[in-house]
């Protein structure tokens, strides 16, 4: 994960282990306190510790004033993304150019206008890796040869919202072509993955990754469809052939109709309740009849999205289009 993260470019500072603690006492001087002295109770209180009072220090407008700013740099509106995530996002940003005053931050951003579209990326999350979780792969694998085996000719469309640097996208298209190894049986395969963050679908198109984010990936699978890059591994054609990424909304309606599966994984989190209903609502009049929905581990269907979807696996948040 931490070589993931370096490589999407999402990582303020590297450190090495030793060093870590006096650079985070330097970035919240207000929190830090004498580590051989007793520990107080307001130091170890519910209150303290809580999302307030950890940004208690920002103007309590200063998201109100920079959201349509960077809505009008950048064209993406995150005013109905959870509050907690944009603010440590914005005080990692801050901390980095060493502001931490609203007003010094807004001050920087008249002066400088494409600082709105680097906080826009910041606002974004970009990590992943190959195979991630993969006892959940190993159960979306069973659930994906039970539909192909009564899907017919029917095409394998894929859609990867969120799909940050292409991990994931490549991964279910090894997934894919892995169960119709033989020939596809005719069918057409195509995955789409769709994100925000420019930079991040840079790295996924180029097809370029770390050893780092193959922890999980079998070696034959590695060898199957990778080739040595000096020190990384770049994808190979029969890849390339299927994966498509773009730049996108997923508000705008998933890329592409009558979808095998839906990979929606550890993007949910982010959303208030309303709008994760509404994309759960778009990915199920994408699906085909019985098609598949794939969540991250932390993440459930609302009340508003239960009624869609029937669970196949609920621990490994498996999930079967309704009606």
């Amino acid at each position: 994960m931490p070589g993931a993260a370096i490589e999407a470019r999402v990582i303020d500072r590297t450190l090495p282990a030793g060093e870590i603690g006096r650079a985070l006492a330097e970035m919240f001087p207000s929190h830090a306190r004498d580590p051989s002295g007793p520990s107080s109770p307001a130091a170890s209180s519910p209150a303290v510790n809580s999302p307030a009072a950890r940004f208690r220090d920002l103007a309590p407008d200063e998201l109100e004033r920079l959201l349509p700013l960077v809505l009008e740099a950048s064209g993406t509106d995150f005013g109905s993304y959870k509050e907690e995530t944009r603010l440590r996002r914005l005080e990692s940003r801050k901390s980095r150019l060493d502001l931490r005053a609203a007003e010094d931050y807004l001050a920087l951003v008249r002066r400088h206008p494409d600082e709105l579209r680097r906080l826009q990326q910041r606002f974004l999350v970009s990590v992943s890796s190959f195979f991630r979780d993969r006892a959940a792969f190993r159960e979306l694998e069973r659930a994906l040869a039970q539909w192909l085996a009564t899907g017919g000719a029917e095409a394998v469309r894929v859609w990867v919202p969120g799909c940050a640097s292409g991990e994931e996208a490549y991964s279910l298209a090894i997934l894919v072509l892995e169960l119709l190894a033989s020939g596809r049986q005719g069918r057409e395969v195509r995955i789409v993955g769709t994100d925000l963050n420019s930079e991040a679908l840079k790295v996924a198109a180029r097809g370029i990754f770390p050893r780092g984010v193959f922890r999980e990936m079998e070696p034959d699978l590695l060898a199957r469809y990778f080739t040595g890059h000096g020190p990384d591994f770049e994808i190979c054609l029969s890849l390339r052939e299927v994966v498509k990424f773009e730049q996108g909304d997923v508000f705008a309606g998933p890329p592409l109709a009558r979808l095998a599966l839906v990979s929606c994984r550890n993007l949910l989190i982010y959303l208030k309740t309303h709008l994760q209903d509404r994309l759960l609502a778009s990915i199920h009049r994408a699906l085909l009849p019985k098609g598949l929905l794939f969540l991250g581990e932390a993440e459930t269907l609302g009340p508003g999205s239960v009624p869609l979807f029937t669970p196949v696996d609920s621990r490994h948040r498996i999930y079967r289009r309704r009606g």
